[in-house]
């Protein structure tokens, strides 16, 4: 779902982009664009997974002040709220810490330069991620 996004947005870009390029300014072309990416998202926010609807709203938030989109954020607080308070309950439990830090590594993405690099840190001192995700 999220390549298939991507690409949407890309192949969205490039058509706006190109089509009819000379007879508008840049600050038309621009609006042109954001206002495809905007319209891209907003069709598909509800099959967005949560992380990327609360970055979705974040921005639009932080760039428009629009707050359609607020609950958003809201419940991602609270689902990090939730994790946090359920890792501080079982703060010493190793079994707890063990089943958390193979949660965390399998969620790191090894497709990117990013993702490979922190799978490579953690790999060998996994206990560091459970504890720097508990106080980050």
């Amino acid at each position: 779902m999220k390549s298939k996004f991507r690409f949407c947005i890309v192949v969205l870009f490039f058509l706006i982009v190109y089509t009819d390029i000379q007879s508008k300014s840049l600050e038309e072309k621009s609006k042109m664009i954001s206002d495809a990416i905007t319209q891209k998202y907003e069709s598909a926010f509800t099959n967005l997974n949560t992380k990327i609807q609360k970055h979705y709203a974040l921005r639009t938030y932080r760039i428009f002040g629009d707050t359609s989109h607020i609950n958003s954020i809201i419940d991602d607080l609270g689902i990090t709220v939730k994790t946090l308070q359920n890792d501080i309950k079982h703060f010493s439990d190793t079994l707890y810490i063990h089943q958390r830090e193979k949660e965390l590594f399998e969620k790191m993405n090894p497709k990117t330069r990013k993702g490979k690099a922190r799978r490579n840190l953690f790999k060998k001192n996994s206990k560091m991620l459970f504890y720097l995700k508990a106080v980050s």
